[in-house]
């Protein structure tokens, strides 16, 4: 049957279409190929490593001259300290902690300053009894990650890390780094890239040339060549996407793990934006109008769907925006497999509805699809 649907030529066209449309094209290269690499390498960058000079806010519940006098001679930490007292509300302490009032939560026990005073004193003694400290902290916040650093080299510095028992409280499921995080965010991206700038740009480009009003005269069938160009945008993907991973994997994430979510969130994004590109070719055929779509479409998706930030911390109008976008699913879907997942179920309801839909418009219009060049 593939046989009979596939000839000779089919195989002329497509090598001819993978020849010009990516491998002569420096810019389909670069932006599809290249660019996610060097975004994720950019953004674990800046995020992954903040920069030593920020202040952090560290609240601890407890009294203590000793760490007051620490803290208040380090200009990086701005701590503030509460009465044994407000032990009661802790809870609505770790909801400031998650809402980012400060970056560490510390709890001191009542006489820190006396017990850990005895601690010292009685070090290389039988009678020696450590001090226990909670420390509560967002692992995966930067902001956080860098303030617990910060204490916990406090503490190291003071000779008290082997006499301080700390408890770390992981807000989290899972203790990550940003890299780990924002690897499907650029995953995200790179899909995006494809098919809105990729695929779309090059069916308006094969529009430009003529070469599908040529073909509406030819026995070629113009469904193999969107076929065609399907497939090689899909080439620039796995391309695109094969550098991404083994940079990620450099950089220390874990791809075993996101790998089997990678191939088939990655698959069902391709399909439903080889559909949704040509839905939005039935209705709009200018090319000033197509770019504004681009570029509108992009930045609202990228910046509105938690791709570099987890949608719990985005306002929740913008929240609500991005649950009607279809790669909002995909990144989040990836992350629930170390379990950084914002969105709690039904990933795929979202993007099949929009598959869906577009399949419908495609199959409509498909005449008018043909005739798009007019």
């Amino acid at each position: 049957m593939v046989g009979n649907f596939f000839e000779k030529r089919d195989l002329v066209v497509l090598d001819a279409l993978f020849k010009q449309l990516f491998i002569r094209s420096k810019e389909a290269v670069f932006w599809l190929v290249v660019f996610p690499t060097i975004l994720f390498l950019i953004l674990t960058s800046i995020f992954g490593n903040v920069q030593k000079n920020v202040t952090v806010k560290v609240a601890v519940i407890g009294e203590s001259q000793v760490l007051k006098k620490v803290f208040d001679s380090v200009q990086q930490i701005s701590a503030k300290f509460f009465p044994h007292s407000e032990r009661e509300r802790f809870d609505e302490y770790l909801k400031a902690l998650e809402g980012e009032t400060f970056d560490v939560l510390l709890v001191l026990p009542d006489g820190f300053d006396s017990a850990y005073s005895r601690a010292l004193l009685l070090k290389r003694t039988k009678l020696f009894k450590p001090v226990t400290v909670d420390v509560h902290y967002v692992p995966f916040r930067e902001g956080s990650k860098l303030a617990f650093n910060m204490v916990k080299g406090i503490l190291d510095a003071l000779d008290i890390h082997s006499k301080v028992e700390m408890e770390i409280h992981n807000l989290s499921t899972h203790r990550v780094d940003y890299n780990t995080f924002i690897f499907p965010g650029v995953v995200g991206m790179a899909l995006l890239s494809v098919y809105l700038f990729g695929f779309m740009n090059d069916l308006i480009w094969l529009n430009r040339k003529k070469i599908i009003k040529r073909l509406t005269i030819s026995p070629f069938s113009l469904l193999k060549l969107y076929l065609f160009v399907a497939l090689v945008n899909l080439t620039s993907l796995v391309l695109g996407l094969s550098l991404l991973t083994f940079v990620a994997w450099i950089k220390g994430v874990n791809i075993a793990t996101y790998l089997p979510s990678l191939i088939v969130n990655s698959l069902v994004s391709a399909l439903v934006l080889t559909f949704l590109t040509l839905a939005v070719l039935i209705f709009e055929n200018r090319p000033s109008v197509l770019v504004a779509f681009q570029q509108i479409f992009f930045q609202v998706q990228m910046f509105a769907g938690g791709f570099y930030f987890p949608l719990k911390q985005i306002p929740p109008f913008v929240r609500a925006v991005a649950r009607f976008l279809p790669i909002t699913y995909t990144v989040d879907s990836m992350r629930k497999v170390v379990g950084l997942n914002s969105i709690t179920s039904n990933h795929y309801i979202v993007p099949l509805m929009y598959l869906l839909f577009s399949m419908l418009v495609v199959i409509v219009g498909i005449k008018r699809l043909h005739r798009y060049e007019d």
